[in-house]
């Protein structure tokens, strides 16, 4: 589903009032707030029509009076710029730093200002989409976690079962991750990887040189083989140390039951999370 954000300073911005004094005709105070109503309901419905669409803000002048409700005068106000500020809708030609420097689409009369500020791009919802389809793909997980093994490709733990149930130790859940957050998997799940629950949540969505992590190859049939013969091993995530530029420490066999160590970035806010990021 595509949505669209708002503001949540939005109803209590003084643009809108400013913008019925200066170009309706409203007089009496019920005129003003009928008028403000239908400026901000008319708006509003912009932004999820364009949100819907996908279209990045733009909006062609019959998305935009059908939004309006065929009221020309709402479209018209909202192009006004007030209070030292941008107009809520641009026109071809006009300056912002919201439009950017990509030449204006063909075809569209407005744009929403600050569209994408708020709200993901066409480009973005196509993304996920797609990676999101990656994951409801039952064939192409099975080839890819044939492939690795059923072991995590950063740390090795493994081999993984989708039936870890409650298991405390998020090294024993297996997730899929997309190596690039900004790719699908493709065809051949080259892009997608078998990952523990523990390292899926702390590369989020960066790539793992972004997160001081290493992607490992994926392992000959020998060591697949062998690996279930031994049955599950947890082990923890060797991290890059970008201080010591030397090859990172050897990944250990032990097999332990241990709380992993905490390697969580330090840099995140968030701290130990619950939901898998792709």
């Amino acid at each position: 589903m595509v949505f669209a954000l708002m503001d949540d300073r939005h109803a209590a911005d003084p643009v809108w009032p400013t913008l019925v004094e200066m170009h309706t005709s409203a007089r009496t105070q019920a005129q003003r707030v009928a008028a403000l109503d239908a400026l901000d309901s008319a708006y509003t419905r912009m932004n999820t029509e364009a949100g819907r669409f996908t279209s990045d803000g733009y909006m062609t002048e019959d998305q935009a009076l059908w939004c309006a409700r065929g009221r020309a005068w709402i479209v018209e106000t909202l192009t006004k710029p007030v209070l030292g500020r941008a107009p809520r809708l641009h026109r071809p030609g006009d300056e912002c730093s919201c439009l950017g420097e990509d030449p204006w689409q063909e075809g569209y009369a407005y744009r929403i200002h600050w569209f994408l500020k708020r709200n993901r791009s066409r480009r973005r919802v196509s993304l996920d989409r797609a990676q999101a389809a990656d994951l409801r793909n039952g064939p192409l997980k099975h080839l890819v976690a044939a492939r690795d093994g059923w072991t995590c490709r950063y740390c090795r733990s493994g081999p993984l079962s989708t039936k870890a149930g409650k298991a405390k130790d998020r090294r024993r859940h297996l997730t899929y991750d997309h190596v690039d957050p900004k790719l699908p998997a493709g065809d051949d799940g080259t892009n997608l990887v078998v990952a523990c629950a523990r390292c899926n949540e702390y590369k989020g969505a960066r790539t793992p040189d972004e997160a001081d992590m290493v992607l490992l190859p994926a392992p000959t049939a020998a060591q697949i083989t062998g690996w279930r013969a031994v049955g599950m091993v947890l082990r923890d995530l060797v991290l890059i140390d970008r201080s010591a530029p030397q090859a990172p420490a050897a990944i250990t066999d032990e097999i332990t039951d241990e709380s992993p160590t905490d390697h969580r970035h330090r840099a995140d806010p968030i701290g130990d999370r619950s939901v898998i990021r792709r």
